[in-house]
């Protein structure tokens, strides 16, 4: 992504974070992100999670210097709480990189309205990653079997002839379920 406002760029070169000064060096970011976070932002305990939890433009913001569009864009991969993502890849000390939606009051045009941001922290607490790590995996999970089986079941419904298929794909949907968590040869 070339990044249009100098001052961005600027901002990244500062900091080592810019390529052919057009591009961010994600590996590079994803390395000061780690580090903020661990400076900054972890949860000891469940009492500590709404206090050191960051939006991820606040977050950006701290590393960077600098926030606009632009660079929250090319960042926020980056900050993926998966297994896959380039600051979860980073961390060190036993902390997991926690994703977590946070109300907060804006007020505009004169009114306050509560808004849904994403927030990031770290915890290598238990208790904390049970809560905001493991349940929202299982609800994810849970909801994606209801609504799979549910439209299975539509399918085979209104279409009598496909019932053998959606039920033989049911099960072959469970196996492969089963599987890719381990659970299966």
């Amino acid at each position: 992504m070339h990044f249009t406002k100098k001052a961005t760029r600027d901002a990244l070169r500062n900091i080592d974070c810019l390529v052919d000064d057009e591009r961010l060096n994600g590996t590079t970011f994803a390395r000061l992100l780690a580090a903020e976070l661990e400076a900054q932002h972890v949860a000891e305990n469940l009492d500590d999670v709404n206090i050191v939890q960051i939006t991820v433009g606040q977050l950006i913001g701290e590393v960077a210097g600098v926030t606009d569009e632009e660079l929250i864009d090319a960042a926020r991969p980056l900050l993926a709480a998966g297994a896959d993502g380039k600051v979860q890849k980073s961390l060190t000390n036993g902390h997991i990189l926690v994703a977590k939606r946070a109300q907060v009051d804006v007020a505009m045009n004169g009114e306050h309205r509560k808004v849904s941001v994403g927030t990031r922290f770290l915890s290598a607490d238990p208790e904390v990653l049970e809560k905001y790590a493991l349940a929202p995996i299982q609800h994810k999970a849970e909801n994606l079997a209801r609504r799979s089986a549910a439209h299975l079941e539509l399918i085979g419904d209104r279409q009598p002839a496909m019932a053998e298929r959606t039920a033989t794909f049911l099960d072959e949907l469970k196996v492969t379920f089963t599987m890719e968590l381990g659970g299966g040869e």
